[in-house]
């Protein structure tokens, strides 16, 4: 018996089950968070860097932070459930990005034809933002 071709959602899927729901890592002094966001997200990893005291960033309004990453910064400088400290960060769920459960929600194709951002992707993009951070 022919098994079918395996879809996108397949192999983002295999992907997944190898993939932490949660990270936390030190990078040059400065911690990282990398959370799974569940229903009502769409499964997507959302990254996080915590903001010292110290830092020019750290009263700022969202839309005076000067930082480049996926989509932008769409979180904070807020608390982060679960964490100690103020911490700025961005979503994987954006125009073309892949987020897996709502492909089980017979999403459109948009959403079907995106890229998956795997915990690579967001551990280097949360690098980038403290690489960015130091410059400030």
């Amino acid at each position: 018996m022919k098994s079918r071709p395996k879809t996108k959602l397949d192999k983002v899927l295999e992907i997944i089950q190898h993939e932490p729901n949660y990270e936390s890592f030190g990078y040059k002094g400065y911690y990282c968070v990398i959370k799974r966001m569940m229903f009502p997200g769409g499964g997507q990893l959302n990254g996080y860097v915590r903001i010292p005291e110290y830092h020019p960033y750290y009263d700022k309004e969202q839309h005076d932070i000067d930082i480049e990453c996926h989509g932008g910064i769409t979180f904070g400088p807020s608390e982060l459930e679960g964490e100690t400290g103020i911490f700025i960060g961005f979503d994987t769920a954006h125009y073309l990005d892949f987020m897996p459960f709502m492909a089980f929600l017979g999403a459109n194709s948009l959403v079907l034809d995106g890229t998956y951002r795997d915990v690579n992707y967001v551990r280097n993009e949360c690098k980038q933002i403290v690489e960015q951070l130091l410059k400030k």
